[in-house]
């Protein structure tokens, strides 16, 4: 029995520290995981104005969840904020950004906000976009936490 308990403490200790995951895919050289080099580092991003009219204080909401990964314990993460930008939408055109949805997935969708991201084929990521769903805004929800929680899939 006292086995089983020392082997139990072990476990729920050590379990925290087997809980991440790295995206792996099938690439051109078998399986292969997906993450920005270190040299991406600071990782730049802007924010789309259209944020900013569902959200009045969005800037400042937004930057502050981009920091806020900054300040994890042991994290080497760094960001480059390079402010608003007019008219864009999320797609592969070689800047990081936080916009509104496309309508496409507005109506009918089941998420507040989601982000994509592209990859060479060695797996170095080399864009992300964070989107944010207008049922959000319209339901009152707190957009730093939102875009804090998807900073986390566009690392």
């Amino acid at each position: 029995m006292k086995r089983l308990i020392l082997f139990l403490v072990a476990f729920a200790v050590t379990s925290p520290l087997f809980a991440s995951a790295r995206l792996t895919f099938d690439l051109k050289n078998g399986p292969t995981a997906i993450a920005w080099k270190q040299s991406a580092f600071p990782l730049t991003y802007s924010i789309d104005r259209s944020v900013l009219a569902a959200f009045p204080a969005g800037e400042e909401s937004i930057r502050t969840a981009f920091n806020e990964w900054t300040t994890v314990p042991g994290s080497a993460v760094k960001f480059r904020y390079e402010g608003l930008v007019d008219s864009v939408r999320a797609g592969q055109d070689g800047r990081n950004v936080v916009t509104m949805s496309d309508p496409i997935f507005s109506s009918g969708s089941n998420f507040l906000a989601m982000t994509s991201y592209w990859n060479d084929d060695d797996g170095n990521m080399v864009e992300s976009d964070i989107q944010i769903n207008s049922v959000a805004a319209n339901g009152h929800y707190n957009v730093k936490q939102l875009v804090e929680h998807e900073v986390g899939h566009f690392l």
